[in-house]
């Protein structure tokens, strides 16, 4: 994924299975991203999944659909 891109931008962009890598400091606004940013993608049908990371200071996100 192209950091220098918007992280809107790069979740849209994800294919099913894809994940992305975040410093745990975007958690919260990772959020917000997914759940207003992209609520018509998510009304398409588009899904994701997050996880964190203690120990690596990161947030997993996977597109599951």
């Amino acid at each position: 994924m192209c950091k220098d891109k918007p992280i809107t931008q790069q979740l849209r962009d994800l294919e099913v299975g894809g994940t992305l890598v975040l410093p745990i400091e975007k958690k919260s606004m990772l959020s917000t991203t997914i759940y207003g940013h992209l609520a018509p993608e998510r009304a398409r049908g588009v899904r994701f999944t997050t996880s964190t990371d203690y120990d690596n200071s990161t947030v997993i996100v996977t597109r599951t659909a």
